[in-house]
């Protein structure tokens, strides 16, 4: 039964969907995907987004749920985890605001490999759910408790899914929108957002160990 009132405040969902959507970068998403299924016919190349899209639904799904469970198992503070989650953000931010932008080629090897395989492996862990997507699930799920908001978390993070299973459906059409120049900026709005964030995770974080620092969350 879902309870309204475990909800804090929007504003924390719609971070999370910026970030999650910040950490795929879709200029550089959308050629990654182009050249590992650059051998593939159209309805193939569907296939492995519709993989990848339900792959990434499931971890994303089993995150925001049982993250903090894993934290426990492994006797990590949820204070010590937005610290590390916080830099690592900080760190993809600043990487993005001052790196151009540069295409991953495709590994030869992945024309050997089935759809689901390409689906899940490279594209799903680690391209779209790596580290940083991850920590950001995590650290957004145990910012409260309750059900009806790691449910909320949950949805947050299919609807990015849902977004970038779209992107990859249409990659072949986007993908000469994405000039050098726009990739560029996108990258660098992007960059600045999460590291942004990172910022909070880590005040957060450091306020939860000292909380003489007064941090509101």
């Amino acid at each position: 039964m879902l309870n309204f009132t475990e909800i804090y405040d929007w504003n924390d969902y719609l971070k999370l969907f910026t970030a999650l959507m910040a950490m795929t970068l879709p200029p550089v998403l959308i050629s990654i995907f182009l050249g590992l299924t650059a051998h593939l016919d159209a309805k193939s190349r569907n296939k492995v987004a519709f993989y990848a899209w339900i792959s990434f639904s499931i971890v994303i799904v089993t995150l925001a749920y049982t993250g903090e469970s894993i934290l426990r198992l492994f006797d990590i503070s949820i204070d010590g985890f937005q610290i590390a989650g916080g830099l690592l953000l900080l760190l993809m931010g600043i990487e993005m605001m001052r790196k151009d932008i540069t295409v991953e080629q495709a590994d030869p090897e992945a024309e050997h490999h089935s759809l689901l395989a390409l689906g899940i492996v490279p594209l799903t862990i680690p391209i779209l759910a790596g580290p940083g997507t991850m920590s950001t699930v995590i650290v957004f799920a145990s910012e409260h408790q309750g059900f009806t908001h790691h449910t909320v978390v949950a949805t947050t993070g299919l609807l990015v899914t849902c977004c970038i299973y779209l992107m990859l459906r249409l990659a072949s059409k986007l993908h000469p929108w994405f000039t050098p120049t726009v990739s560029q900026v996108f990258s660098r709005i992007m960059g600045l957002i999460l590291a942004s964030i990172g910022v909070e995770f880590i005040m957060h974080g450091l306020a939860g160990h000292f909380p003489l620092l007064g941090v509101n969350h």
